[in-house]
């Protein structure tokens, strides 16, 4: 509560010393200044969507400020300072989004070094900016927003451009290799320790740790010659580790073992497309993902698991006025191809997934917005064995509001 406080006071004093009359962006000299602020709220009617959804939440909150300088025509520099808090993810910290060198020697060539944003699909580089979209939620079967610390974000070098393709119009690349910066606290770690590692009982971990080996993500955008469609390709190969000291697991009769868990991308590829027509915006993608786990309590258990996991979905938006703007989405997510009914799932949040979303979006001012959501949902895949200590329900409904502000 006091980091939410002092984020609004800093961000509230930020917004008068600029005296934003009008003029949403600020030109600082040869720096530009932009940034955003939201507030949210969640609510579902059984199970939690994030920590504590199910009696309402506000913990469902952003605000960012970002800064860019081009000191030369080929080179720009830049970086966004954020702060954002999701239930038990985020608490309103302060942390580096992006932040990066970029030198674009040709159109058809250019590099950037830093924190650089993962291509993975369409969305996924601009999923903070709730200004370029419709939904409070991007497709979770995709966007999760319990992976947002894994996918979002790599520390290291990218390489990209734009080709020309004469009549069939230009191609976009980019590969980005590097890794991310991840937490031990975030809801997603814990989930995943209590899912493999702490079985029944009450045991507990300590000294726990978990990094990213390698991330090395690729990405191809055909921007056709028909106006407003467009295509992409994008794939993600990478290997997490992560360790600790299990204390009182029944898996090791109460004794102190060291706890390794491992889980590799042998292909990790989504295919995107969209078009603009007047006001619709139409767009689906499609997902496919193999995965290989290796957990272990060292010298006493190891086991191994090799699944692949498909998602998709197509969603549909219109504006009808500057005022009014209204969405649906159809989504499904299955975690093993194998098992599409789930039969053969021993944990609840493995099992298929569907959501139904729809969303209306009012544009009260030319820089603000307000959204309200809802989601109707069966099955529990996206959803964290943490926040339910006491199980699941196999469907529920998700319910949203969120007003956002930039400049």
């Amino acid at each position: 509560m006091k980091r939410f406080l002092l984020v609004s006071k800093l961000t509230l004093a930020l917004l008068v010393l600029m005296n934003i009359q009008g003029a949403w962006a600020v030109d600082m000299g040869d720096i530009s200044v932009h940034g955003f602020v939201s507030q949210g709220y969640l609510k579902t009617d059984q199970n939690n969507f994030v920590d504590r959804t199910e009696d309402g939440t506000f913990e469902f909150n952003e605000a960012a400020i970002n800064f860019s300088l081009e000191p030369m025509d080929s080179l720009r520099i830049g970086l966004q300072l954020m702060s954002r808090d999701m239930g038990d993810s985020g608490n309103n910290d302060l942390y580096l989004d992006w932040g990066y060198a970029d030198y674009r020697w040709k159109d058809s060539l250019g590099f950037r070094v830093g924190q650089i944003k993962v291509p993975m699909g369409f969305y996924n580089q601009n999923r903070d900016v709730d200004f370029l979209r419709t939904f409070v939620f991007l497709p979770q079967c995709i966007y999760n927003e319990n992976y947002r610390a894994f996918r979002t974000a790599y520390r290291g070098v990218e390489v990209y451009g734009n080709i020309p393709m004469g009549s069939l119009g230009d191609m976009e690349y980019e590969v980005l290799l590097g890794t991310p910066e991840m937490d031990t606290d975030e809801p997603l770690f814990k989930g995943m320790f209590q899912l493999y590692a702490l079985g029944i009982g009450t045991p507990t971990y300590k000294d726990a740790d978990i990094y990213l080996d390698y991330g090395l993500a690729s990405a191809l955008r055909w921007n056709t010659s028909v106006d407003g469609l467009r295509f992409g390709f994008s794939n993600l190969h990478a290997k997490v580790e992560a360790d600790s000291t299990i204390t009182g697991s029944p898996y090791t009769s109460g004794a102190n073992v060291s706890f390794v868990w491992e889980q590799e991308y042998d292909y990790f590829y989504v295919l995107s497309s969209e078009y603009l027509w007047k006001n619709f915006k139409f767009a689906a993608e499609y997902s496919r993902k193999k995965s290989k786990t290796n957990y272990s309590y060292v010298g006493l258990v190891n086991r191994k698991s090799n699944t692949v996991a498909e998602s998709y979905y197509g969603s549909i938006s219109y504006r009808f006025s500057d005022l009014l703007e209204i969405g649906t989405y159809y989504a499904e997510n299955y975690p093993n191809v194998d098992d599409r009914d789930g039969s053969e799932q021993t944990s609840n949040n493995l099992m298929p997934q569907k959501d139904w979303t729809v969303s209306v979006r009012l544009d009260v001012l030319q820089n603000m917005s307000l959204k309200f959501e809802t989601h109707f949902i069966d099955g529990v895949t996206d959803l964290l064995n943490v926040n339910h200590p006491d199980g699941f329900e196999d469907n529920f409904i998700l319910y949203t509001a969120k007003c956002s502000v930039n400049f």
